[in-house]
């Protein structure tokens, strides 16, 4: 693999668990990415931007009985990462990914209305990558990821600001480019 050079890199997978702060769950969060860095032996520093979505159905008592209502949230992360590549063994090698999340979350009520918090969070993972030729590598990662919502809430109300946390293990797929 190329020792030095600009790295490219995309991420698709999703939440395989989540644990939320105010004692619910939820699986099955998609999330995707990509970043921008530099590959300097066996480390990496980069820059990504991750893309989060999940979506919640239930049903809720209305005027007219029971009617479906949908939960949804999305989140923007700004993520400086590093990366370590532990073992390498060519066209194999095994890295280790630090990451924090700097961005904000959108939740949307159906019905209801939107609102948007800022989000500060982490992760923390291991991945293999296969090099199929000196600049391209296909992998797989896996690992824990945090976050906390901020939440503001309306400046009408005499509620205080509340604060949410969520914790995951998640999974995905990543394509390398280093150039």
């Amino acid at each position: 693999m190329k020792a030095k050079g600009l790295v490219f890199q995309f991420k698709l997978g999703g939440n395989l668990y989540t644990a939320m702060g105010v004692g619910g769950f939820d699986s099955g969060w998609f999330n995707g990415g990509f970043m921008v860095g530099y590959k300097l032996n066996r480390l990496v520093f980069g820059l990504g931007l991750e893309l989060t979505y999940g979506d919640h159905r239930y049903k809720t008592m209305s005027v007219g009985g029971l009617t479906d209502a949908v939960d949804t949230v999305s989140l923007m992360l700004f993520s400086p990462t590093v990366e370590y590549y532990l073992l390498v063994s060519s066209p194999l090698a095994l890295y280790l990914s630090v990451g924090f999340h700097v961005g904000f979350l959108n939740a949307h009520s159906d019905p209801g209305e939107d609102s948007t918090d800022p989000a500060l969070g982490f992760q923390t993972g291991v991945g293999m990558r296969f090099f199929l030729h000196p600049r391209f590598a296909i992998g797989v990662e896996g690992g824990l990821r945090g976050a906390w919502i901020l939440v503001e809430n309306d400046d009408n109300t005499d509620d205080d600001d509340e604060s949410l946390g969520t914790m995951s293990i998640y999974g995905a797929v990543v394509l390398t480019a280093i150039w």
